[in-house]
């Protein structure tokens, strides 16, 4: 089943919109529904953002196919509920170049200075984990705790276990991905406003951008609209909410819209005009060098959208069972992408990409 949206958000000017050709929309279209098709359940939505040079705006075209719930279910909406997974570490950084700009903290600080005294955060030769290293998956911290129940977890049991790690190279040299490392940037985090890693995020990021259906504990409504999950070979796996892993929630654990992450995405690309526009170099910029034109900032991932290097691309994906989302931008050329599926019988990233290249052709 599909669903076809068209939306136009105008800010100060009132010229006509300019909005993208019709190939190009019914380009994307079909992209998106090849990929549906090739689901065995489940759905995908899908929100395109392109700039409108005459009214200095933004133009927003949103496709959704395939099932929210059952397999006689509707599409997905704009307000149905979804997973972020790992698109959540966007959240988190975001709140740590907030704090940043506000001066609460600096990029460089160790992460020791936000802990109970009780902690001890490994070193390696006498080289600290920062919190630049946590938000930049440098900070030499595996990826995860080898626990046979990480939802339950605590915050307690992760302080000693990481007060009895031993660093295995120098944090700051290598990036690793790390969920643990954005778990514990959202311990950290949530000390220093001494609010819970839910609130913070939610007074921080979601508010200021009005994004009321982003969050962790859902309501009954939203519990309502919240999609299944799928598995690969088209089987309903989960029908409710997830479970929290509260060490490393900071990491993964933040549900939203397609309408909430259009929101959230148009305020990356500069559209907005807010409190928080500080943030956005700060955010994006080059943080860490992994490889010859691939780069991080906090959190977001910056590299080349084609392989001769000529458009570079700002982005991020999450995934777990039965979830797949992406985020992406270009900011030359002001385009973006929120793919959200339940079902993960593949990525999005491939089409969240080919999307860009849709509105981006190579040079």
């Amino acid at each position: 089943m599909k669903t076809l949206l068209l939306s136009l958000v105008l800010f100060v000017f009132s010229l006509s919109a300019q909005e993208m050709t019709p190939e190009t929309i019914q380009r994307i279209d079909e992209a998106v529904q090849a990929f549906a098709k090739k689901q065995k359940g489940g759905g995908v939505a899908v929100t395109v953002i392109f700039a409108d040079p005459k009214s200095k705006g933004y133009q927003s075209h949103t496709f959704t196919y395939g099932h929210a719930k059952g397999p006689e279910s509707p599409a997905p909406k704009t307000d149905s509920i979804f997973y972020l997974a790992s698109i959540t570490k966007i959240l988190t950084s975001s709140v740590l170049a907030k704090f940043v700009a506000q001066g609460r903290v600096k990029l460089d600080d160790p992460a020791q200075k936000y802990v109970p005294a009780s902690v001890r955060v490994p070193t390696f030769q006498g080289k600290e984990i920062t919190l630049r290293d946590l938000a930049t998956h440098t900070s030499a911290l595996p990826r995860d705790v080898a626990v046979k129940d990480p939802y339950h977890y605590t915050k307690e049991e992760f302080y000693k276990w990481i007060s009895g790690y031993k660093l295995k190279y120098a944090p700051g040299t290598k990036s690793v991905y790390s969920n643990l490392g954005y778990g514990f940037l959202g311990l950290i985090l949530s000390n220093i406003a001494h609010v819970s890693y839910e609130d913070l995020v939610i007074k921080e990021i979601c508010n200021p951008l009005n994004m009321s259906d982003t969050r962790i504990t859902l309501s009954a409504g939203q519990k309502e609209r919240l999609c299944d999950f799928y598995s690969q070979t088209g089987k309903i796996i989960r029908t409710g909410c997830c479970p929290t892993m509260p060490a490393i929630i900071g990491s993964g654990e933040f549900a939203s819209t397609l309408s909430d992450m259009s929101r959230f995405l148009a305020f990356n690309m500069g559209f907005f005009n807010t409190s928080m526009d500080n943030i956005l170099p700060l955010a994006q910029s080059h943080q860490f060098t992994m490889s010859q034109g691939h780069f991080i900032g906090l959190g977001w991932y910056n590299n080349p959208l084609y392989s001769n290097g000529s458009i570079m691309k700002i982005s991020k994906n999450g995934g777990i069972a039965g979830v797949s989302t992406y985020i992406a931008f270009v900011p030359g050329s002001k385009t973006g992408v929120v793919v959200l599926a339940n079902c993960n019988s593949e990525s999005t990233t491939p089409l969240g990409n080919q999307i860009l290249k849709i509105m981006n052709p190579s040079k």
